[in-house]
């Protein structure tokens, strides 16, 4: 058995994401997933209290739940967020209340602004944090099930 060596992408590329989010990312490269996932730990580690993990991951009063599961959450979640941030460029679907300065109770909706803040607010919404994680590694989740 063989490895058929690709071309990576070279250019950002757009995503479909669940509810009509698409998202324009930069390619992802080993380093950077590496990396990634190296500070992710170490800010998962950093968390020594468990009820401040707890806060942060929105568990309060999760019976059972060990500090080692927590940081294991964690560590998912980070590994995400800062995967989000250092790969999404655009996006297109992702909303934010508009400012409704006179007072009017219509629910209106403006794009939301690219930002590291906004990244990691869209991150929290579980499908769609899902949805970004499996199609932006899946060319690496593919070669590390084929043994490569």
């Amino acid at each position: 058995m063989g490895f058929l060596i690709t071309r990576q992408k070279k250019e950002p590329y757009w995503l479909d994401l669940d509810f009509g989010v698409r998202i324009r990312v930069r390619p992802l490269q080993s380093p950077m997933l590496s990396a990634i996932r190296g500070k992710a730990d170490r800010m998962a580690r950093a968390m020594e209290e468990p009820q401040q993990a707890e806060r942060l991951l929105g568990i309060m009063d999760a019976p059972g739940m060990t500090p080692d599961e927590i940081r294991t959450g964690l560590f998912h979640h980070f590994v995400t967020v800062l995967l989000a941030q250092s790969a999404i460029i655009e996006w297109e679907g992702v909303f934010q209340p508009a400012d409704v300065s006179d007072g009017s109770v219509e629910e209106a909706v403006s794009p939301m602004p690219v930002s590291e803040d906004n990244i990691a607010e869209a991150m929290l919404v579980p499908l769609i944090a899902e949805s970004f994680y499996s199609k932006y590694t899946a060319r690496q989740t593919e070669l590390a099930q084929e043994g490569n």
